[in-house]
């Protein structure tokens, strides 16, 4: 009986803390006669607020430089996309000797993409470029 009483109470506390527009404008601002022009000028500010929407990244490798048969250097864009794209970043990822020997030997760029996914899951290819500094 005491359990039942309490999830009761429980389920009871958690419906209370429910707060609508008119609940909000009313403790705010108080005057009801106004709550209709906010409504509808939408004066709530509510598009600034994402509501813990994830922001999420949308990555790319851009450029893959083989750079004196043993090093290989990857350039990354990377989108912050949250509905728009609001900000791009940059970055350089060098793969040291032990991690570059599958990348070194591969000339096309459909093996080079291949490779490539084994270590950057989720990243697009689709525009890759392959330059090797030592071909002359």
């Amino acid at each position: 009986m005491k359990s039942i009483f309490i999830s009761m109470l429980t389920c009871l506390c958690f419906t209370g803390y429910g707060q609508t527009k008119l609940i909000s404008y009313k403790s705010h601002s108080g005057n009801i006669s106004n709550f209709r022009k906010a409504i509808v000028n939408n004066l709530f500010d509510l598009h600034q607020s994402n509501f813990g929407l994830v922001t999420s990244y949308n990555t790319k490798v851009d450029t893959v430089f083989k750079v004196n048969g043993h090093l290989v250097v990857c350039k990354i864009t990377e989108h912050q996309v949250d509905g728009k794209i609001s900000k791009v970043v940059y970055r350089k990822d060098t793969l040291s000797l032990a991690s570059s020997k599958p990348y070194i030997k591969l000339k096309d760029e459909k093996s080079m993409k291949k490779a490539l996914l084994k270590n950057y899951r989720g990243v697009n290819f689709n525009k890759l470029t392959i330059i090797d500094k030592n071909a002359h």
